[in-house]
């Protein structure tokens, strides 16, 4: 019988995310463990109790697919079994990952506009945090900068100005859009701070992330940038985990060669 903790840190992930209702989760967690019926309300208590402890917890880190073939099966269970198998994503692909159930690894990633999860075994994927540290040279108020011999990145922030924006509330009078679009780093009011901008000058060109890989990226924790170079496909990481509570989340930022290649942004937990 495994431990029941075990098996729901496993699953919390799609929980939290509202991926998984608890009925399904203790149905998932009765037949991993092998329990019987008689055990359900001594399952959902402990269950409650564990995803209490686990909302803490579940947090992640990204990494980049690397798989021998070229591309790696996503499953929906941690099993290899020919009927689980939900889709597949070709070298390259960043996804976000929660703590491996073993040898698998819970993933988020997106694709075609959609937020997707399954499982990747955890052999076909490099955590961005293998590859080259670039750290934090110098910081002041509103500004840090990142760089080693090659890489140099500025990031900086800005007071959040309501006015140049669209502002859209509930009947609750809570922020739902800012700019029609979804808002990432608050809670249903509004942000403090901003990105102002992120420079980088990489090898002696300057690359400048756009406006769009800014937008919406609300109450940014400049001290919590972290930055990796991966010299084989010449691609720098920028990432960072933003605001709090039910605002966090994490973000990262992908230069290919000398030019902006995307942002992903997760919850984080």
């Amino acid at each position: 019988m495994k431990p029941v903790l075990h098996i729901v840190r496993s699953q919390a992930f799609f929980y939290l995310h509202g991926n998984s209702s608890l009925e399904a989760l203790i149905l998932f967690t009765n037949r991993r463990a092998g329990l019987g019926s008689q055990h359900g309300n001594i399952l959902k208590m402990t269950i409650l109790i564990a995803l209490l402890i686990l909302s803490a917890e579940v947090h992640g880190q990204f990494a980049v697919m690397c798989d021998p073939d070229g591309y790696c099966n996503v499953r929906s269970e941690p099993t290899i079994d020919p009927q689980n198998v939900v889709d597949s994503l070709v070298n390259g692909n960043v996804v976000y990952c929660f703590e491996p159930d073993g040898n698998w690894i819970p993933v988020e990633y997106k694709k075609s506009g959609k937020e997707l999860r399954g499982y990747i075994y955890k052999n076909r994927l490099i955590y961005v945090s293998q590859y080259v540290s670039i750290p934090i040279s110098a910081k002041n108020e509103g500004k840090v900068v990142l760089s080693n011999d090659s890489v140099t990145i500025i990031l900086e922030h800005q007071l959040f100005n309501a006015a140049s924006h669209k502002l859209k509330f509930n009947k609750e009078k809570f922020l739902e859009t800012i700019d029609g679009i979804r808002v990432w780093g608050r809670d249903g009011d509004l942000p403090r701070w901003e990105y102002k901008s992120i420079r980088i000058k990489l090898r002696g060109k300057e690359i400048l992330v756009p406006y769009e890989g800014l937008q919406n990226l609300y109450e940014p924790n400049l001290m919590n940038t972290i930055a990796h170079y991966d010299s084989d496909s010449r691609t720098l990481y920028i990432e960072s985990m933003n605001s709090d509570g039910a605002g966090g989340y994490a973000v990262m930022w992908k230069i290919t060669g000398s030019k902006y290649a995307g942002r992903y942004v997760y919850h984080g937990f």
